[in-house]
This record gives C-alpha cells, structure tokens and sequence, in this order.
C-alpha cells in the first residue's frame, strides 16, 4: 500500500523567515505602547534571555512554554508588570511573525501533487503558538492544501516527544504515513523511534542515508513508493 499521509514539519522545511527574536526587535519598535519610561532595547535583550532559559527546559523535558507566558516572563524580568500592553504586543507579534514568513519555491508544487494523490497532510510544528503556524499558512496561501495542523503550542508537548506524531497520524486516519522535515533530530529520528518512514530535506549542517536536497526530490520519493529502500 502506498503513503496515505504525509506529516511535514513547518519552519525550514515548507518556510522560513527571520527568528522570533528577529522579529520581536522589530514589534517592539511599533507598538503603539510605547512610553519613555520603557527601555524597548533592554526589552529586545531580555526576550533572548527568556528565551535562552527556556530552550534548554525545552529541549530536556520536551515540554512547549507558550509565547503569552513568554513575554510575561519578559515583561516581569524587564519591571514592566502592569505595562498594559501585552496583549498588543503579542498580537504584533504573531502578526509580524507571519508576515515575514515566506515559502520555498517548491513548497506549494509539494503540497499541490500530494493533494491531487489523495495524501492526506499534517503539518506537524513545534511552535509556542498555534497562531504562528496557521497564520503563515494562510498568508502565503497553503492552508487549503493542509488537511490538519498539529502544534506544540496546541499538544503540549515538542518533537520529538511520541506524543506529537501520535497525535498527527490520528489527525489523518492513516496507518501508511512518512514524516518530511529538515531536522534530523526531530523530524528524522523522532519519526523513526514511533516506527515511521521519514526523509531529511538537507538545509545546513550533516546529510545522512535519507537526505534529499528538496521538497521536490520528497515528493517523487514519496509518489514513487521506494521508501522502503532508504
């Protein structure tokens, strides 16, 4: 039997963009909270510190922390506690996160022949908010080539926690399903441990035995059946 569903993660694999700390410096430019009695450059500084903290909590309990607990964390260690603009700020945030997101040139062929092959897609991100993975999506126009999208921000937990890929082939109703992404770790390895096929899109840094250089080179993988010889 063929490939029924294919899970694909989001950021560097179907996207990519400028990083959050990136695109916080720049929200916080604009908001219209804005008062001389906040230091926005300070604020931009204790963002990559929080976030520093956190990555490593993050990346040993595989837990996710969502981004409205995140920037009250960077608002309490910057003294802004009653500041009145955190909502503002992480609308603007996700807004802008969106907004800077662009596509790979190959990202909607990919998506496109998977539909018309009757696969199913999951895209499968960790993210700290559902919002930055959807909003993207609807953006650049691919949300109506993904049939569902499964979040850390949304399952509580990150890749490559079990949990995720669990929760994404029940999401599709498929038994015959691939994981595509371009960390090894997390999209390779993590797919393998709850016994799914995956392929490695080559970005940066190490290829291994099922890198392919593209989301097109997945694509005739995944069409062609031959996943079996990887």
């Amino acid at each position: 039997m063929g490939v029924e569903a294919v899970l694909v993660d989001l950021g560097n694999t179907l996207i990519t963009g400028p990083r959050l700390r990136e695109v916080f410096e720049r929200v916080v430019l604009n908001v219209s909270a804005k008062s001389a009695k906040v230091d926005w450059s300070t604020l931009a500084r204790v963002f990559e510190n929080v976030q520093s903290s956190l990555r490593e909590v993050k990346k040993r309990l595989l837990v996710e922390v969502g981004l409205r607990r995140i920037l009250e964390l960077v608002i309490r260690d910057a003294g802004l506690e009653g500041c009145g603009f955190l909502e503002e700020l992480e609308a603007e945030l996700i807004h802008r996160y969106a907004e800077t997101r662009r596509s790979y040139e190959d990202t909607r062929l990919f998506l496109e022949q998977l539909r018309s092959n009757g696969v199913r897609v999951a895209v499968v991100s960790n993210i700290p908010d559902h919002r930055m993975a959807v909003e993207p999506l609807k953006r650049l126009g691919l949300m109506s080539l993904v049939d569902v999208v499964v979040t850390s921000a949304k399952v509580g937990v990150r890749k490559p926690h079990p949990l995720i890929y669990l929760t994404a082939m029940r999401a599709t109703s498929a038994s015959h399903v691939v994981f595509v992404g371009d960390s090894i770790e997390n999209d390779v390895l993590g797919a393998l441990n709850v016994g799914l096929n995956a392929i490695h899109v080559f970005r940066h840094g190490v290829r291994i035995k099922v890198s392919v250089d593209s989301l097109s080179q997945a694509l005739d993988i995944i069409l062609s059946g031959e996943l079996n010889s990887l």
